[in-house]
């Protein structure tokens, strides 16, 4: 083989790897974005299902409460025997 087939193979092969690490990079940096969607989408629910498990705590608490605290607007002396 003549140097100068050599030089081509050599290119040839350093444009290969190049175009490699490009795919390499480029499938690593979807695979990140798709990673950091994901946990963000995981965020959200997580943040509005505490959200609902608060709302739902203070509507537990609500009914708890009114069970044992009279009702405001029930006056004794306003009552008719």
């Amino acid at each position: 083989m003549t140097r100068e087939g050599i030089l081509k193979l050599q290119s040839l092969r350093d444009m290969v790897l190049k175009y490699t690490d490009y795919l390499v990079t480029a499938k690593f940096r979807e695979r990140l974005r798709v990673t950091n969607e994901a946990a963000q989408m995981f965020d959200e629910d997580r943040l509005n299902h505490k959200k609902l498990s608060v709302l739902e705590v203070k509507k537990q608490y609500q009914i708890i409460i009114s069970k044992y605290i009279p009702n405001q607007n029930h006056h004794p002396s306003t009552e008719k025997n």
